[in-house]
């Protein structure tokens, strides 16, 4: 019961946290961090959408948390795979903050305002509340696929919008993280590499939920 009430806490701490942070994007677009759109302009960058996506996925686990409270803690397997896929979500963008965007821009400015937030705490919590609190059972091989669906649309959509508006110029380019710099070759690789290793996230997360 401990625990349940302890994943409780951290769900609905991560949903207040994500849409209050959102929320206040709205109306201040600069706050000294960096990747940042006022409005719903903030929506083309994965950072905002896989943050939502753990912020959502956090609120539907709370909801089914107190309506099955009294019942047995086991999630249905739709729920557990949304949760699963959000934080590996949230996880891919600490990762890429980590080893490409921190060193190309300096920490300094991937930790700075609202992308402290979407950037690193919310990514480890929901990490940590994955790993550790919501241990209600084993995470199957196959769950690590459905981890990877959210990245996969992001892509696609992505790629489509390239393909249909063109890549524009900069500031107002489509291609906002320069994935066709190196043309449709470099574009395809640099997409089948994030798949991977979105896939490898999705592999760690799950090691402490082989047998839970």
């Amino acid at each position: 019961m401990k625990r349940r009430a302890a994943s409780l806490l951290c769900h609905l701490a991560i949903c207040l946290t994500v849409f209050i942070v959102w929320g206040r994007t709205f109306f201040v677009s600069e706050d000294g961090g960096f990747l940042l759109a006022s409005g719903l302009g903030n929506l083309k960058y994965f950072t905002v959408l896989s943050n939502l996506l753990e912020g959502a996925a956090s609120l539907i686990y709370a909801l089914w948390l107190i309506r099955s409270w009294h019942g047995p803690w086991a999630a249905p397997a739709v729920l557990r795979r949304l949760h699963f896929a959000a934080a590996t979500s949230v996880m891919l963008t600490f990762a890429v903050v980590m080893a490409f965007l921190g060193p190309v821009y300096g920490y300094r400015y991937m930790f700075t305002g609202f992308n402290l937030f979407f950037h690193l705490l919310v990514p480890l919590a929901s990490a940590a509340v994955f790993c550790l609190v919501d241990r209600d059972g084993p995470v199957p091989f196959r769950d690590t696929f459905y981890a990877v669906l959210p990245m996969l649309l992001y892509g696609v959509v992505y790629s489509l919008n390239l393909i249909i508006n063109g890549v524009g110029q900069r500031p107002n380019t489509n291609d906002i993280y320069g994935f066709a710099r190196g043309g449709v070759p470099g574009a395809v690789l640099a997409f089948v590499s994030i798949l991977v290793g979105v896939w490898g996230l999705a592999l760690l997360l799950r090691l402490p939920r082989r047998k839970a």
